[in-house]
């Protein structure tokens, strides 16, 4: 059986999004690698029991608006899929963590990033978590994609 046109585009697009994707996470995880606050103890004890590793490592920055890498007609389509694109809670750029300074308690949002930390270290690389999270997003819809629905789950 042939794929779908629709599916050969979300595989491009995913190949696209990734590539376009890793420079930018990659700049923004070093940065808050460097200006973030480590988790706290119960957080790392959390992140271990759940297969994460070296938590310890792991940095969050708090900030007013979260960044991400595409324009504004990028976000447009995204968000036509379901996809949130504005007044996101966190990002997790694999060790660095972005969250929105306005909620008040980060916990269960925290653990929620601290799941696609561990995604990103079974992907092996950036560029293979990115590929994969945003065709299961394209394919699947943002709310009801496989890594979403693990990270809902077990945070």
């Amino acid at each position: 059986m042939r794929p779908s046109l629709s599916k050969i585009l979300a595989h491009l697009a995913a190949v696209i999004g990734a590539s376009l994707g890793t420079p930018w996470v990659a700049w923004h995880e070093a940065k808050i690698l460097s200006q973030g606050t480590p988790l706290d103890p119960k957080l790392i004890k959390w992140a271990t029991e759940k297969g994460i590793q070296s938590p310890e490592t792991v940095r969050v920055i708090k900030s007013q608006i979260i960044p991400l890498p595409s324009p504004m007609f990028v976000r447009r389509w995204l968000n036509n899929k379901n996809f949130p694109t504005l007044n996101l809670g966190g990002l997790s750029l694999r060790y660095g963590i972005y969250l929105q300074a306005k909620i008040k308690d980060h916990t269960n949002l925290l653990k929620h990033e601290l799941i696609h930390t561990r995604q990103y270290q079974k992907a092996g690389s950036i560029w293979l978590f990115l590929r994969r999270y945003l065709l299961q997003c394209l394919t699947q819809s943002y709310f009801d994609c496989d890594m979403e629905k693990e990270a809902r789950n077990e945070s």
